[in-house]
């Protein structure tokens, strides 16, 4: 095996050419006993009893990548002349040298032709198109006829770089792909006020795309000539990473570094890097289609809660996330997405202070509503507890209990009401997975209504006085057009053939009380809000907001 680096990549090179569907059949239409072989004995004769060589075709030398395993091909063509000597002509060879290693492989075309061109009146062309060829490396290319003349040089000679990993067509080979050749981390940024006044930390949330050949990172902080921090980061089959770093003092000019491990380089990857000024505001990108909508000064930020219900559906939520940020331009605050200053300060502080950071702002709570959602918002008005298999393999747990114990008695009371946000996907939920409380609202199904749920999280309407708002690529017939609504949509679909084959799903998903660490207090303080929040919906129900209802009409219509 040979270790070579060469500009970003280092390959493990074989130490032998090689050879991809080898065939021993070159025959074709007027010659059918053509045969391919290896160049074991030589074949020379007298000038008087050898063929002239042999000439370039018009597409002589190139390379191709194999549809099915993407794997670079080299792609010679030759002719031969149409002369009196092709009656001594007994074949063709083919000599192939890798100018990095130094190595040669032959092949031998062994044929004789019945006439001087072929049935369709054209040169006699033969193709050879077997070898795998490495990026960036040189190849040196002979060909001649053979027996091959003992005096005199017939032989045509020509050289091919293939490009390296950044050409459109190689960049797509196994190699490179396997060397990071298509990842795209679309490094993201937001920043965040000190937790409390004492800490006087500022929070800085990396949150950057993952690749299918790396399994872990390196996410660096710095600023001009200063080092800050660092974490290595599992992908754990996650599409989206968010790190978070806790300064004491806030920067201006900050550098994300991400250094991934690929398959093939290992340690010598390149990395991407990122440069931020968080002393300036954050815009959100406009649309392609310039919808005024859609250019707000400041970026949206969402707070999402949902019920850990399936894999299949954390998903779901995962790609709802990836959309919202890289299509919509909307900062998602997500606990998955936010383990690790979830654990520095505990989940119901986390809850509470991104609640406190929404009150004061004209940001939005988006809750998901699902089967774990009214099973658990069931649970808690009748005194029981409802675990799923998914609260015990997640980092942070349930979260959903909690932030019903934060926000339902807020959500109940007009002046916040408008805060809230309330949907669920219609294809693997239904709306009798919407808890009651949540009733009084307008019940968002996504993906059909997920543009009039934008321009909610915009603090818009998309139906005003003798017109209708639009938002390019976020209708039920477009959203998936794009690469994160295309991975949003397949989400979906596999939650929802999951669920056509197991109609019992969730009901597998339970677990017993004894398999979960039950903090016992929270329990009961949740259940007592919950059976207040209950008696208060009778007198709190008048309070909808107008708008609101309108709205809703305008939903179902």
């Amino acid at each position: 095996m040979i270790r070579v680096c060469f500009l970003w990549f280092c390959f493990t090179l074989s130490s032998s050419l090689r050879i991809f569907n080898q065939r021993t059949d070159c025959t074709q239409p007027g010659l059918d006993n053509c045969r391919i072989g290896d160049c074991s004995k030589p074949l020379t004769a007298d000038k008087q009893n050898a063929p002239t060589g042999p000439e370039w075709d018009i597409k002589s030398m190139n390379f191709f990548l194999d549809k099915d395993q993407f794997i670079p091909i080299l792609n010679v063509s030759w002719r031969i002349k149409p002369s009196a000597d092709i009656w001594v002509l007994s074949g063709s060879r083919i000599h192939i040298r890798d100018e990095r290693s130094n190595e040669t492989m032959c092949f031998e075309y062994l044929y004789s032709l019945p006439k001087a061109v072929n049935p369709d009146y054209n040169r006699w062309t033969f193709t050879f198109d077997t070898l795998v060829v490495q990026p960036e490396n040189t190849y040196e290319v002979s060909v001649y006829n053979i027996p091959e003349p003992t005096v005199g040089n017939y032989r045509l000679v020509k050289k091919i770089t293939i490009p390296g990993c950044n050409d459109k067509i190689i960049k797509h080979s196994q190699r490179c792909r396997e060397n990071g050749s298509l990842w795209e981390p679309r490094v993201m940024m937001s920043t965040d006020p000190p937790l409390d006044k004492i800490q006087k930390q500022m929070f800085i949330v990396v949150s950057f795309y993952t690749s299918e050949y790396s399994e872990k990172y390196d996410v660096s902080l710095q600023s001009p000539g200063v080092f800050f921090s660092s974490e290595t980061v599992s992908k754990e089959n996650r599409t989206l990473l968010n790190v978070t770093f806790a300064l004491r003092a806030p920067l201006c000019k900050i550098v994300i570094k991400i250094q991934p491990f690929f398959k093939q380089c290992n340690n010598n990857c390149s990395s991407a890097e990122k440069s931020f000024n968080c002393c300036e505001p954050e815009y959100v990108p406009q649309s392609a289609d310039n919808n005024p909508c859609t250019q707000m000064a400041k970026r949206k930020r969402l707070l999402i809660i949902y019920s850990l219900d399936h894999p299949l559906y954390k998903n779901i939520v995962l790609k709802l996330c990836s959309f919202l940020m890289a299509k919509c331009g909307t900062e998602v605050v997500l606990d998955m997405l936010d383990s690790t200053r979830l654990g520095m300060v505990g989940g119901l502080q986390w809850l509470q202070w991104h609640k406190q950071q929404i009150e004061k702002s004209s940001d939005k709570i988006l809750i998901l509503c699902s089967r774990g959602v009214q099973a658990k918002w069931s649970a808690m008005c009748t005194g029981k507890q409802v675990h799923l298999r998914e609260d015990v393999h997640s980092t942070v747990g349930d979260m959903l209990i909690p932030a019903f114990c934060l926000m339902v008695p807020e959500f109940v009371k007009s002046p916040s009401f408008e805060k809230y946000i309330v949907a669920y996907f219609d294809s693997v939920s239904t709306e009798d997975d919407v808890p009651s409380p949540f009733n009084m609202t307008v019940r968002y199904k996504l993906m059909k209504q997920f543009e009039e749920l934008f321009f909610r999280i915009l603090g818009s309407e998309k139906h005003e006085m003798g017109r209708v708002n639009r938002i390019e690529g976020l209708s039920e017939v477009d959203y998936h057009l794009c690469p994160t609504g295309g991975a949003l949509r397949k989400a979906i679909e596999d939650f929802q053939a999951y669920q056509m084959e197991h109609p019992h799903w969730f009901e597998e998903e339970l677990i017993e009380n004894a398999e979960m660490d039950i903090d016992s207090d929270l329990g009961s303080v949740c259940q007592n809000k919950a059976r207040q929040i209950v008696n208060d919906l009778t007198s709190e129900a008048p309070t909808i907001l107008i708008s609101e209802q309108r709205e809703h009409l305008s939903l179902k219509m």
